[in-house]
């Protein structure tokens, strides 16, 4: 029995063979004659084609026959899968439109409980950040420990943390974005950076190392290292490169602060390793 689908194998002489002599019969169809083949049109008869397709049927029926009685089980499987991946999209659409990038931890829930009240859902989120903020320091300084940074790396990011803690939230974009680039080593190009960054493993595999990663690796390639007009990255509580780094903004607030903090802890989560010791 194939593990988790219920399904009972069969001799593979039987069906395996007439499956692919009638594919092979089939293909012939679709496909020129060659001169030196074994098949050609001129050789094939309706009984022969009609037989073998009804071999196909008969082993594709024999293998699955024990697994359709779960149709109904995989079927319901597939619809909890589309009800989580919508509840997913929803909560993604309410925190962009209240400006908040998601953390791990944060209470997700808060997104079915404000239903359309994007003010309320904003004020929760900003409450959840500020209250258990000693909580998710605690969690960030845990998890840079297990990342790919460098003491002078880890030593910024603590830095930066304690001036989030302090309120110094102008200090937090400009101290970081300038670190993320030393230790990624990419100069002053955006986008060499952003090559650096993706340049070693399976990008799929950045994006899905937290529950929203997606959102975060979206955030960064169309937003944080992209260049465009400036009311946007000024609107924008999500810190732009350009814009922090040049003076061209004041990301001034707890949000943009807090954002931030979220930004670099998932960059430094996806840093590819480098041949320099890292310590």
């Amino acid at each position: 029995m194939v593990d988790g689908l219920g399904i009972t194998e069969t001799p593979r002489s039987g069906y395996l063979d007439g499956l692919g002599e009638g594919l092979r019969l089939v293909a012939a169809l679709f496909f020129p004659p060659t001169t030196d083949g074994d098949v050609t049109m001129t050789t094939l008869k309706d009984d022969r084609i009609i037989a073998a397709v009804q071999t196909v049927g008969e082993a594709l029926s024999t293998a699955l026959g024990a697994a359709l009685p779960r149709r109904k089980e995989w079927s319901d499987a597939a619809a909890h899968l589309l009800t989580e991946f919508g509840e997913w999209n929803r909560t993604v659409d309410a925190l962009n439109a209240v400006g908040w990038l998601p953390y791990h931890s944060a209470p997700f829930k808060y997104v079915e409980e404000c239903g359309d009240d994007l003010d309320l859902l904003d004020s929760r989120f900003s409450s959840y950040y500020r209250n258990q903020w000693h909580e998710i320091r605690d969690d960030m300084e845990s998890r840079l420990a297990g990342y790919r940074v460098d003491a002078e790396g880890r030593a910024t990011f603590l830095e930066a943390l304690s001036a989030h803690e302090a309120e110094l939230y102008r200090c937090v974009p400009r101290v970081l974005f300038p670190e993320i680039e030393r230790m990624i080593g990419a100069g002053l190009r955006s986008k060499r950076l952003l090559e650096e960054l993706t340049g070693t493993g399976d990008l799929a595999d950045y994006a899905s190392r937290e529950r929203f990663g997606y959102v975060l690796f979206g955030r960064l390639v169309k937003h944080v290292y992209r260049s465009g007009k400036l009311t946007r990255f000024q609107q924008d509580p999500v810190p732009n490169r350009q814009a922090a780094v040049h003076g061209l903004a004041s990301y001034s607030t707890h949000k943009h602060s807090m954002n931030m903090l979220i930004l670099t802890d998932y960059i430094f989560q996806i840093l590819p390793p480098k041949n320099r010791s890292q310590t």
